[in-house]
């Protein structure tokens, strides 16, 4: 119907200011000038024939028991009302406005011929429409129950329902026509929830203007205490929040959830908006996801509106919503100039964290020469609110790191510009920080009374449960792992205590969100929650923000100590040293005694005589401080928002890994590969210039049907591995003897899991787990080069797919190093290739065009490498073949020599696994 309007009207953009009434009658009248062309029916389009025929239709089905009507009937009916206005007619209209699609002729249950509306809201238009235009317009009107003919409709709860969609209709026509709203017509039913659906559901058929004080007063002042009616707001509110004219659109919706305080805001908005079978809501934002091109209103609504899901404790939604917000802004680079304001008025961490990330992703992934200005006073902007507004830092850890990402990448960029860099001199954004520190010591007994205060109240239970020292899942997988590092100043117990009373000072309500947490705060596992209790939401909150204050504060330490040499001889006793580590689960012989009970099971107990006392022996000791670093050391962040695409494409041509063979045999799996085979992988061309392969993993899995056969009990699997290693010649002979002399080593490149894809290698993350990494070569010789880097990004914990019943993927790709990226001045582009100055491709990742997982470098610009520097190139490498219950795997190594490779096997297994 939309569609044919809008062709009628020659319209070439989606006029989203269309209300039902246009709509409709669009529909109506087009198929009333098609009907009385001359090669139909032949009368004057402006006789309205077609209008008056359905407002029979509507005045039989309004008086019709059921609403249901004899198609003998009413064609009776329609020929004799024509027949009195000359125009007979009457049966050949019924069949062309059947051909039309606005009426259908149908068979009921008891075999009587009927008819319908082809459609049911036309039917509840047309209905409406003709109770409104008999019965209603022009009066003078306080109580609609007064007018008989039309109380039946409403009786009672039974009768609106069973004449729903009317009586949206009817309010829609009411708020469009009179000053009141459709439950003010209704004084009777004061309060009635039904009476309020109705007039929530009528929104979307009105237009953007036909919304009065009442109803806005009604939403801002009275929905918002009932959860009920505030799911039937919210659905329709999506509906028409894109809408520039509509009163409830989304820049309303931003306004009137932002005066409200952390706790009101979840309760009116986030708790109904976080169930997962909102399917609508998914659809929203996985619409936006597709990285289409908006018109910038549009965009702009759409940002507000998702800004504010990032409030959602349901992981799809939020982790969705936060790749979205940064396609927009990546499109629309014009809507970086309202974060600020965003910045400064969202008093959610966790919108905050989740915006800031999103800021980021979108412009690593904007063209920096077309948008510099705009991203250059958005880092200025950014610097001031988080690092530079107060006295202390935005006391969150990932705020404070998703800042300094977005700072940090404008002051890369814009390194040749002193006069913009010189802005960031006092160094605010980076570590160590400043904040108070503000929590109150809390003790057991606190605790004890507030689980008596909220008996009833099962999401404090939850959080309790959760917390619990040594026992919860929360206590123990993310508060005591991060916070160990600062036991010398307290105990996990602590802290824990003082983050439960926190979240219920920042907005926590028991009260308010138990429902929700029992109810849709589901749990799946430990690591896949994606639907989160609020409770949920407000630890992460209090987590994130004793991270950030307690490292502020608090420089962790170590304390290591000098023994003395007795002790120190006892220490190279394997059996003492081992016993000392037990001596936690030692007890005394006068503890056995007065316990009169036997040692437990997990308790082991040792002559006490074996075991010497570290205590007694100690003759120095120090402080060893190792100040906090950030987020990426401890696992915290949980979302790669610079990438923006969740699958490389698939597979479409191997280049030279030729896979598993379309029968495995046993003399498949015993054949060694030839020199060809283990050397075709490294040389590679690609748009007529040669590439090398410095790293590479191909792997293919055939599962067997199971069966009694021990010989199909393993699946059919082939893979091969390796990477290559750069290194003085003035080493060679030592580099390469000692790797012949090994049998085998790890042969993947070094690789990281919480460093994001675009801040190699600019970002301090990398530059800090760089300084902290070990590899067995560097210790043998530390001028070893790995010539890829492997980017990895664990999704266990990241719902970013857009179809939500498609598992978490992980996802993966090989860099060069940072060496070959300073030398050659690569950056990474917006295909995922590295590009020097004059955007030729020098490296990538295979998979970005389909085919095999490998860091192809140009070719000549590797050799120039080694010849400036005087360096040579080694391969290390594997091969594993698997099936029919066996295995052949081998390590071996690459390397060049007279212009020819040559390849050495360290080592080769092969046997059968039950062996």
């Amino acid at each position: 119907m939309l569609c044919e309007g809008l062709k009628k009207k020659n319209t070439k953009e989606f006029l989203t200011t269309l209300s039902a009434d246009e709509l409709f009658e669009n529909f109506i009248d087009m198929a009333n000038e098609k009907i009385s062309s001359p090669q139909r029916l032949n009368f004057d389009v402006h006789r309205m024939v077609v209008q008056e025929a359905l407002t029979i239709l509507s005045n039989l089905k309004f008086h019709e028991k059921w609403n249901i009507v004899n198609y003998k009937f009413y064609s009776d009916t329609l020929a004799s009302k024509f027949v009195t206005l000359g125009f007979p007619n009457a049966g050949n209209l019924v069949r062309e406005m059947v051909s039309e699609g606005l009426i259908k002729i149908d068979f009921n249950y008891g075999g009587e011929e009927i008819i319908d509306f082809s459609y049911e809201k036309l039917s509840d238009y047309s209905v409406a429409k003709y109770v409104f235009e008999e019965y209603i317009k022009n009066k003078e009107i306080d109580n609609l129950q007064n007018i008989s003919i039309l109380a039946p409709l409403f009786k009672d709860d039974l009768n609106m329902q069973n004449n729903y969609g009317i009586l949206v209709m009817l309010a829609a026509r009411i708020a469009k026509e009179n000053t009141k709203e459709f439950w003010e017509l209704l004084p009777n039913f004061k309060n009635n929830i039904l009476v309020y659906t109705i007039s929530i559901e009528s929104l979307s058929y009105r237009k953007p203007n036909q919304i009065s004080d009442s109803f806005v007063y009604f939403v801002e002042n009275i929905i918002t205490h009932s959860p009920q009616l505030l799911k039937y707001f919210w659905h329709e509110q999506f509906k028409i929040c894109l809408i520039s004219g509509a009163t409830f659109n989304s820049k309303w919706l931003y306004q009137f959830l932002t005066k409200k305080n952390n706790s009101d805001f979840d309760f009116i908005w986030t708790a109904n908006i976080s169930k997962m079978y909102q399917t609508y809501i998914r659809d929203f934002i996985v619409w936006f996801r597709t990285d289409r091109i908006l018109e910038y209103k549009t965009a702009e609504l759409a940002l507000y509106q998702l800004l504010l899901l990032l409030s959602s404790p349901n992981r799809y939604y939020r982790d969705n919503t936060t790749k979205t917000i940064s396609i927009i802004l990546k499109n629309e680079p014009r809507l970086l100039s309202l974060c600020p304001t965003f910045m400064l008025e969202i008093k959610d961490p966790y919108i905050m964290e989740r915006l800031l990330a999103a800021i980021l992703g979108g412009i690593v992934n904007m063209d920096w020469s077309l948008n510099k200005t705009a991203i250059q006073e958005l880092g200025k902007l950014v610097y001031t609110i988080i690092f530079d507004n107060n006295k202390e830092a935005y006391p969150h850890v990932l705020v404070r790191d998703y800042a300094k990402q977005i700072i940090d990448y404008v002051i890369f960029k814009s390194d040749n510009e002193p006069e913009y860099t010189r802005f960031f001199e006092n160094n605010k954004h980076n570590s160590p920080y400043s904040s108070e520190w503000i929590y109150k010591e809390t003790s057991k007994e606190w605790l004890k009374n507030q689980e008596n205060t909220h008996i009833t109240d099962s999401g404090f239970s939850s959080i309790v449960s959760s917390m619990k020292p040594n026992w919860g899942d929360f206590a123990r997988y993310i508060f005591e792992s991060n916070i160990e590092k600062w036991n010398q100043y307290f105990s996990s117990k602590e802290l824990i205590y003082m983050g439960i009373r926190r979240l219920l000072e920042i907005g926590y309500d028991p009260k308010k969100f138990s429902e929700f947490d029992k109810l849709d705060g589901k749990y799946f596992d430990r690591y896949g929650n994606i639907e989160e209790r609020m409770g949920k939401k407000y630890q992460w909150i209090v987590f994130h923000e004793m991270m950030a204050r307690i490292s502020d504060n608090f420089i962790p330490y170590e304390i290591q100590y000098e023994y003395d040499d007795e002790y120190n001889e006892y220490l190279k006793n394997p059996r003492y040293s081992y016993l000392d580590l037990l001596t936690e689960y030692i007890w005394d012989d006068d503890e056995l005694d007065s316990a009169k009970a036997e040692v437990p099971s997990h308790k082991i107990a040792f002559p006490k005589k074996e075991i010497m006392s570290s205590e007694d022996h100690i003759i120095n000791q120090k402080e060893r401080y190792t100040p906090y670093t950030g987020p990426w050391d401890d696992y915290l962040r949980d979302i790669d928002p610079t990438v923006l695409v969740e699958h490389l494409p698939e597979k479409i041509q191997n280049n030279f890994f030729k896979g598993l063979p379309e029968i495995v045999d046993s003399t498949w799996i015993k054949q060694n590969l030839s020199v060809k085979e283990l050397t075709d992988p490294l040389e590679f061309s690609f748009r007529n210039k040669k590439y090398v392969n410095l790293a590479f993993y191909f792997d293919e899995k055939r599962i067997n049907k199971k069966s009694n056969t021990s010989l199909l009990g393993k699946d059919d699997n082939f893979t091969l591995m390796g990477r290559a290693l750069i290194a003085p010649n003035s080493i060679r002979t030592d580099v390469v003897n000692n790797k012949k002399q090994s049998k085998g080593n790890n042969v993947f490149p070094p690789s990281t899991t919480t460093i994001y894809l675009r801040e190699y290698y600019w970002s301090i993350a990398y530059q800090s787990w760089k300084t902290s990494r070990y590899e067995d070569d560097e210790k043998f010789a530390p001028e070893i080069e790995y010539a890829a880097h492997h980017y990895g990004w664990e999704k266990a914990n990241q719902y970013t797919m857009m179809n939500s019943n498609e598992p978490n993927a992980n996802f993966s790709m090989f860099l060069p190093s940072d060496f070959f990226t300073n030398y050659f001045n690569l950056e990474m582009n917006l295909n995922y290739e590295w590009v020097n100055k004059d955007l030729e491709i020098i490296a990538f990742d295979g998979r970005i065009y389909g085919y095999e997982d490998g860091l192809y470098f140009r070719k000549d610009h590797l050799d120039k490498y080694l010849l400036e520097n005087n360096a040579f190139i080694l391969w290390e490498c594997y091969f594993d073949k698997v099936g029919l219950n066996m295995f052949h795997d081998s390590h071996y190594l690459v390397y060049i020599e007279d212009n020819k490779y040559v390849v050495y096997i360290q080592d080769q297994r092969s046997d059968f696994y039950n062996q």
